[in-house]
């Protein structure tokens, strides 16, 4: 990072407090696209508008994963319900995908029970959700393990 360079918070965003040479330097990804080229999911500002559900189901590979991240700090638990339902109904749905990961890490935070119901119709899931449980709440997790006497 630029000297004098560093990160703060804005509400759920971290903001660059580099000098404006080191900013605009780093405005730009690996792929020399503007970081905040919609591709890429990174809003511009707070008032940009959230991705649709829509737009994070039809998304695909890291781009899906950009639309999640900008879509999920407002989700609801049913919302995040939806998404996955949608994912696991396309025909080439990756359970270890970054993008299922961070949505259970999300839903863990949010509704653990909702999102270990909505994982046991599928093994894959399933690993996925107590992965992000044990993240989220290892305590929950290792309760809930006991409690279900799973071996």
């Amino acid at each position: 990072m630029a000297a004098g360079g560093g990160l703060r918070m804005v509400g759920e965003r971290a903001v660059s407090t580099a000098a404006p040479a080191a900013a605009a330097t780093a405005a730009v990804s690996p792929t020399g696209r503007p970081k905040n080229d919609p591709r890429h999911g990174v809003a511009v500002s707070p008032a940009e508008p959230r991705p649709t559900m829509e737009a994070v189901v039809a998304a695909e590979g890291w781009d899906q994963l950009f639309q999640l991240v900008a879509w999920l700090p407002t989700a609801t638990s049913g919302e995040l319900d939806r998404i996955f339902q949608a994912w696991t109904a396309a025909p080439r749905w990756d359970f270890a995908a970054p993008a299922t990961r961070v949505l259970f890490l999300r839903w863990m935070e949010l509704d653990p029970s909702a999102a270990m119901a909505a994982s046991k119709s599928n093994t894959g899931a399933l690993r996925t959700a107590w992965w992000a449980w044990a993240k989220t709440d290892p305590d929950a997790a290792w309760s809930a393990v006991r409690e279900s006497k799973i071996t």
